[in-house]
């Protein structure tokens, strides 16, 4: 598996993709942060909308905690440029056409899969770390509202985080590897970052709440007692999910997401041998 660890990360080093997403990613953290400080803190007296916005009026603290969620969970950019990445990485040797030569040199395909899984996400943690850290140095330089505390906070949102994106994207991964197509994964990608599945998954709530009796409206924000299907959800735990969590939301969280991340694994080793080899 290490041969085919090595292959992959080579080829991905080696792809225009790899660093165009890169320079997207980082234009878009860039922006992102350029326009919340022209709005807070008004440098250049623009005056928005007629009102003075200086001062952080909406008394936001930025502390890592919300920068990380800000940044991760709430930037597109970032969840479609990894879907891309993701899409790309999963179904180039077939696109290629070199998957029927390393196909051949392995009695089992399990040790194929694994080494591409791998592969994928190693280049998924790297960005993690790298986007995450990166945040935090840009809001602590463009951002006077920007707080250095509850750290505690943000290493526990920090490893739940990692491990909500990890299994997105190995979901991606099973797609995309499943159908030998990228079109699967984009969509899944694009859904995901627009809320179009959330959306979806709390209308169903409402609807159960609806046949229990209880209030519709605490149903769609999901609260109140009744069932709600969101909560076991990939998409909803992770774009719901805050470092103020109690313990028992966050361990369910961390469980939905290696409950995902696992079968999506399992299926996509699984299915892989019962396939014929199409390029």
């Amino acid at each position: 598996m290490l041969n085919i660890f090595r292959m992959h990360m080579y080829r991905v080093s080696k792809a225009k993709s790899t660093y165009v997403l890169a320079i997207v990613m980082a234009a878009g953290l860039l922006i992102r942060f350029g326009l919340a400080h022209l709005i807070f803190d008004d440098p250049l007296n623009l005056e928005f909308g007629g009102a003075v916005l200086t001062g952080n009026p909406q008394n936001t603290a930025f502390t890592p905690s919300v920068v990380n969620s800000w940044c991760i969970q709430s930037s597109n950019t970032l969840i479609i440029c990894l879907t891309i990445f993701a899409v790309i990485f999963a179904n180039c040797d077939f696109t290629r056409g070199f998957a029927k030569n390393t196909y051949s040199l392995y009695k089992s395909r399990t040790t194929l899969v694994m080494g591409k899984w791998v592969s994928l996400m190693t280049c998924i943690s790297a960005v993690y770390v790298v986007f995450s850290f990166l945040s935090l140095g840009v809001c602590a330089l463009l951002m006077p509202a920007f707080e250095s505390r509850k750290w505690g906070e943000y290493f526990r949102g920090w490893i739940v985080l990692y491990i909500l994106l990890i299994s997105l994207m190995t979901l991606v991964f099973f797609i995309t590897n499943r159908f030998k197509s990228p079109a699967g994964g984009m969509v899944i990608g694009l859904l995901i970052s627009t809320g179009t599945f959330q959306t979806v998954e709390r209308i169903i709530d409402v609807l159960i709440a609806s046949a229990s009796g209880e209030s519709l409206i605490d149903a769609f924000l999901g609260k109140g007692n009744a069932f709600r299907i969101s909560d076991y959800c990939l998409d909803n735990v992770y774009i719901s999910y805050t470092p103020s969590m109690g313990a028992g939301d966050t361990i369910r969280t961390v469980l939905v997401a290696l409950v995902y991340g696992g079968l999506a694994l399992f299926l996509a080793v699984f299915l892989s041998k019962k396939q014929d080899v199409r390029c």
